[in-house]
């Protein structure tokens, strides 16, 4: 259950970067510094 609740939310992420590249680029600059 657990497993699969992670991979929703890791989907939805990946979504939200897809649909937001300006979210990817801020997500780069934190984990870069």
């Amino acid at each position: 259950m657990k497993r699969y609740t992670l991979s929703m939310i890791g989907l939805a992420i990946v979504t939200a970067i897809i649909a937001n590249p300006g979210i990817a680029l801020a997500c780069n600059k934190l984990i870069g510094t």
